[in-house]
């Protein structure tokens, strides 16, 4: 019994003392870990400074030779902070297939190694890791996915124990908070960042706005799309002479002259309903003096995110001096188009003059060949005086249609000549081809020329027959006048480079007037084919 008397109290001494000593290192390492969670505080948000401070703090509280913080980046793993023995591996990459972290990052558990030489999950480029022989592994998660792992290494065997292990759950754990605190910070940082440089953009262009809006050259105006002026600049003002205060109580049409005003609407509707996308007119607006003032009106929508209409953006531009000086334009355009009206009308009733004188003359001529000879030349002055007064019917003054002019040439010739249409037929071809005074004179002439002298001698003893006209523009630019007759053709010894007659003399010289071409046929009758440029085209090319 001495000798239980004597044991007994020795025994309970031990196991009390011992645990006093394990809550002693209980306590100590207690205060370790709060420490460390407010130097991990202090250290956020710096994510390289938090790793760094976990791969310390690793080492010292398991009494490890070395730590290490390694990241997963795509296949591989890299330490990216490090401490004690492992600091040369800093920077270093494995394969996370491969390493011994890996295994623990892949199936998301703690994993211990108590022998490095006889483990086979660690690979031998792990094993040649400066005091490496026993290691514990933790993963760091960061939003529930495992980011990298937290590994303490030692020179024995069989170091760690379960205290070490939770211990350094207690450090993953703190780290991956602080981490993700940090991410998070930085996110928040960089949204508001991102947030106040838009506020910043977005004051800078309102400014920019208000600037351009405020000294713009031309009026312009917000609208609410009942028609109420929300915004006017001064140029507006100006236009119109209302103040920016009048305007807020007016509204848009009211401004606008009344038989403006259904058009205007018309298309404020259809710029609402979404037909188009903005609109432009010219209309009349009162000014505040009564006056009337012109402007020219472009209208656009501007809609907000979901399509709905905000307010109207319009842009109001004076041009009362440009109608002034258009309508004075047009009453001078008048005025000249009465006058050449004028003009041609006395040039061809001068003409008709010339041909009444040639034909009360040609009635004292008692020679059949004079009197034929008055005759032409009362056909030429009245095929002149024809171009004159289809100018003058015309509404351009400056061009006639030639088809309508070579009809009633022709008709004045057969009249002339009292060629009955049902022994000599007409056939035409022609397009309405417009031509200038230049050239229609000429081709009136020559047209005048083929026919009266097919007329006289293709003919003879009351002969039937056919006269063929034709006149075409090409595509190439240039005209085309054809004439054919099926009567007796001209003589064998006919000469197209020295003709016998005047007509066909003339036919000759106003060709080359025309910088024209000039062919003959002989083809069961006469042809001629006519080819030719106006002057106009002609001096542009």
């Amino acid at each position: 019994m001495s000798d239980n008397s004597v044991l007994e109290p020795i025994g309970a001494s031990v196991g009390v003392e011992r645990a006093e000593a394990l809550l002693r290192e209980h306590a100590k390492r207690l205060a370790a870990i709060t420490a460390f969670q407010q130097e991990i505080a202090a250290a956020a948000p710096d994510q390289e400074g938090i790793m760094k401070l976990t791969a310390s703090r690793a080492q010292q509280l398991t009494g490890a030779d070395g730590a290490a913080i390694e990241l997963v980046e795509g296949d591989e793993i890299v330490f990216r902070a490090v401490s004690g023995t492992i600091t040369p591996r800093a920077g270093t990459r494995q394969s996370v297939a491969s390493s011994f972290a890996g295994l623990s990052i892949r199936t998301d558990e703690i994993l211990r190694c108590e022998d490095a030489e006889t483990d086979s999950r660690v690979s031998s480029s792990e094993r040649q890791m400066p005091g490496l022989r026993s290691m514990v592994v933790v993963p760091l998660r960061h939003q529930y996915n495992s980011i990298g792992a937290l590994r303490v290494v030692s020179s024995q065997t069989a170091t760690f124990d379960e205290a070490d292990i939770q211990m350094l759950q207690l450090v993953a754990n703190l780290m991956s908070a602080a981490i993700n605190q940090a991410v998070a910070f930085g996110a928040k940082q960089s949204l508001l960042a991102e947030h106040t440089k838009t506020i910043v953009a977005l004051r800078e262009s309102e400014e920019r706005f208000r600037s351009a809006f405020d000294y713009a050259a031309i009026g312009m105006a917000l609208v609410s799309t009942g028609g109420r002026w929300m915004k006017v600049n001064r140029t507006l003002c100006d236009i119109v002479g209302y103040s920016e205060n009048e305007f807020r109580s007016l509204f848009f049409h009211s401004l606008i002259h009344p038989e403006d005003v259904d058009a205007h609407q018309r298309q404020v509707q259809r710029l609402l309903a979404g037909e188009v996308g903005a609109f432009q007119m010219e209309e009349r607006c009162f000014h505040k003096s009564s006056s009337i003032v012109w402007v020219l009106i472009s209208v656009s929508l501007l809609r907000d995110g979901k399509g709905n209409p905000l307010y109207l953006i319009a842009q109001i531009q004076d041009i009362t001096e440009r109608k002034r000086a258009d309508e004075q334009i047009k009453r001078s355009l008048r005025e000249k188009e009465v006058l050449l009206k004028e003009i041609h009308h006395r040039v061809k009733n001068n003409l008709q003059v010339i041909s009444s004188l040639l034909r009360l003359q040609s009635g004292y001529v008692r020679e059949d060949s004079a009197r034929e000879l008055f005759r032409e030349s009362q056909n030429r002055v009245a095929s002149m005086a024809l171009i004159h007064e289809k100018l003058y019917q015309s509404q351009d003054l400056a061009r006639i249609d030639f088809y309508e002019y070579l009809l009633s040439l022709v008709s004045m010739l057969f009249r002339s000549y009292s060629t009955q249409t049902n022994r000599v037929q007409l056939e035409t071809h022609v397009d309405h081809v417009f031509l200038n005074i230049d050239a229609a004179i000429p081709i009136g002439l020559l047209v005048n020329e083929l026919v009266s002298n097919s007329l006289r001698h293709a003919f003879p003893d009351d002969r039937p027959g056919t006269i063929k006209i034709g006149f075409c523009s090409a595509p190439s630019g240039e005209c085309v006048l054809t004439f054919s007759d099926n009567g007796v053709g001209l003589p064998e010894d006919f000469d197209l480079d020295n003709p016998a007659t005047l007509g066909l003399r003339l036919v000759r010289i106003l060709t080359t007037q025309l910088g024209g071409a000039l062919n003959f046929e002989r083809n069961d009758g006469t042809g001629f084919t006519i080819t030719f440029r106006e002057a106009k085209e002609k001096e542009k090319a």
